[in-house]
């Protein structure tokens, strides 16, 4: 089972700190196998999703460009991550890749997980595990710092 890997992948990692999974909302069953076997803090779009609600409560603005918001900062959470698991064959893991090669990041400790789980082909565990690390640009820096929640 896909979700056994992962959960095999996370715990052969204790450094670990924290989890971000982006992910469709079909893919929650998986999710839940992996938060109820891992632990550290798990965070999902539900989390981002309530935070960004209650910053901006009253934001026609936000309202109106929710989805491409939404997606830009899961985008950028996955980027900043100290590694990177992808969906092989998602064209918005493939965004977040070109974006990290483009920066030229070189492999790191892992302290944070963005994984994106798409249900197309997936290239994960023994099957064919890919990570990366990340780093961040100034500009996505201010706006992600001011959505996303201090974790420490």
């Amino acid at each position: 089972m896909i979700a056994a890997e992962i959960v095999d992948f996370f715990n052969a990692r204790p450094e670990l700190e924290g989890i971000y999974i982006a992910a469709p909302l079909e893919e929650r069953p998986l999710i839940d196998a992996i938060k109820s076997s891992i632990g550290v803090p798990i965070l999902i779009g539900d989390s981002l999703m309530n935070h960004m609600l209650s910053m901006y409560p009253n934001c026609q603005w936000m309202e109106d460009n929710f989805h491409d918001i939404f997606s830009s900062l899961e985008q950028e959470i996955c980027s900043l991550s100290d590694t990177f698991l992808y969906a092989a064959g998602s064209s918005w893991s493939l965004n977040i890749m070109m974006e990290r090669h483009a920066r030229n990041i070189r492999k790191k400790e892992a302290s944070q997980i963005g994984f994106t789980i798409s249900s197309g082909r997936k290239k994960l565990g023994k099957h064919g595990t890919t990570f990366q690390c990340s780093q961040k640009t100034a500009s996505r820096k201010q706006i992600t710092r001011r959505i996303l929640p201090q974790t420490k």
